[in-house]
């Protein structure tokens, strides 16, 4: 069986040999930059993904004098580096260190579904304070099998950064941390485990401490991620983080504004009142009562 393996593998690298030394190619692959061409067949990139092939039957591809498509969104590097995966059906780990997450949005785009899987397990494997944050985002944004277990690693690694962080600087002194840390604040309230998005919503509360950082949460969207995060809470401790958080941003009259437009009122008013915590009702009652001083309509 082994043996069988190998010859196997070895016939297959016959198609990697025909795109490295060019052999009867048919179709010329240029990149989103200035770069050259790469001469590749038509075959491969038909049968390896379903986008690729619309392409190369489209007018513009067949009326082309050159015989050529363009893959905009990738350089000459990267686009040789999926080329080679679309050949051969692996790429070494240095590559994928290198691109995987321009190779992630390039496999949702193109339809590739078993490069998005080699992502995945490399994002996975991976996985650390360094790049915590923007392997969630590539998650959710290409709804990657991975989403899960790098929510419950980037929420352990975003925890850790959390009290070391807090520990060393102090309570006190954490609205002042910079504004990669109330990034990462504001990514917390994206992230399912709602005792992470607790923590978020507090350390957001913990920033708006005056109208100019109010309004950078704002402006990186954390009033619309604790509007959601008030409209989907299963329980009472996550709806008053939402709230308090939500409260001490609207303090900001051009905050309060972005809230209402983006639908703050009636969302507040259909959160669930509490019958063992009088906070929640406070608080709610506190924020309401803030979009109608600013005579914004709160009865619809």
């Amino acid at each position: 069986m082994f043996n069988q393996q190998k010859e196997d593998l070895a016939f297959m690298r016959g198609f990697v040999i025909a795109f490295k030394e060019q052999i009867h190619t048919d179709i010329l692959v240029n990149p989103g930059t200035n770069g050259p061409p790469i001469p590749a067949h038509k075959f491969v990139l038909a049968t390896r993904s379903e986008m690729l092939k619309n392409m190369l039957e489209c007018d513009d591809c067949n009326s082309s004098p050159n015989n050529t498509i363009t893959i905009p969104d990738l350089n000459h590097e990267e686009l040789e580096s999926l080329l080679e995966f679309l050949y051969s059906g692996t790429l070494t780990t240095e590559t994928l260190e290198k691109h995987v997450y321009t190779l992630s949005r390039a496999a949702d785009k193109y339809i590739i579904p078993h490069l998005l899987k080699h992502c995945e397990r490399h994002l996975l494997s991976s996985l650390n304070i360094s790049n915590a944050l923007e392997t969630l985002d590539i998650a959710d944004s290409y709804e990657l099998s991975i989403e899960e277990e790098a929510e419950r690693k980037v929420g352990w690694v975003l925890k850790t950064i959390f009290f070391v962080t807090a520990g060393a600087a102090g309570y006190h002194f954490f609205p002042y941390m910079g504004e990669n840390l109330m990034q990462q604040s504001v990514s917390l309230l994206r992230v399912k485990d709602p005792l992470y998005k607790r923590m978020g919503a507090s350390r957001v509360a913990r920033f708006a401490i005056d109208d100019e950082r109010r309004m950078q949460i704002a402006e990186i969207g954390g009033h619309k991620e604790l509007l959601n995060m008030l409209s989907t809470a299963k329980d009472d401790r996550t709806r008053k983080a939402a709230l308090t958080a939500l409260d001490a941003l609207s303090r900001s009259d051009a905050v309060l504004e972005s809230m209402h437009r983006a639908g703050a009122v009636s969302i507040i008013k259909s959160s669930p009142n509490s019958l063992e915590d009088a906070d929640v009702e406070k608080v709610k009652l506190s924020l309401m009562k803030r979009f109608q001083d600013k005579k914004y309509d709160v009865l619809s």
